[in-house]
């Protein structure tokens, strides 16, 4: 054997060990990508149930919800401001996790379960606000 073989079969031995290389790294970024997409996922719950349960253990929030559910116009202008700002903060809290299904870090299946809690919370919560907006 010459030395033009030997060279041309190290050649060929790197080429092959370029492409395993490349097919590893490939499966492992897949499986990265996995692994970050159910973290998002799971942070994306743990951040809608702690902004739920900061409102929830708030003395007044429940009542207040309670209140203007019944009929908005009974809240004095301070307990209106707090229910929008309530308002506000649900949909900021949607809204981060919205972002994060547009940037496919939240699967479409995970998505219509939020999809579906909002339109729950908007419907329990604010009729009358909703019904003054259609």
């Amino acid at each position: 054997m010459n030395w033009v073989a030997i060279g041309s079969i190290s050649e060929l031995i790197g080429a092959v060990a370029v492409v395993a290389a490349i097919v590893y790294l490939a499966a492992q970024i897949q499986q990265n990508s996995r692994v970050v997409g159910a973290t998002i996922e799971e942070a994306s719950a743990q951040f809608i149930n702690q902004k739920f349960i900061t409102m929830a253990s708030s003395e007044t929030t429940p009542l207040l919800i309670t209140k203007a559910t019944e009929d908005f116009s009974v809240l004095n202008e301070d307990q209106q401001a707090r229910r929008l700002i309530t308002l506000g903060e649900i949909f900021r809290t949607f809204e981060a996790v919205y972002r994060r299904y547009k940037t496919r870090h939240i699967s479409d299946e995970i998505w219509s379960g939020y999809k579906a809690f909002l339109k729950g919370v908007l419907q329990a919560y604010f009729p009358y606000f909703l019904a003054d907006s259609e």
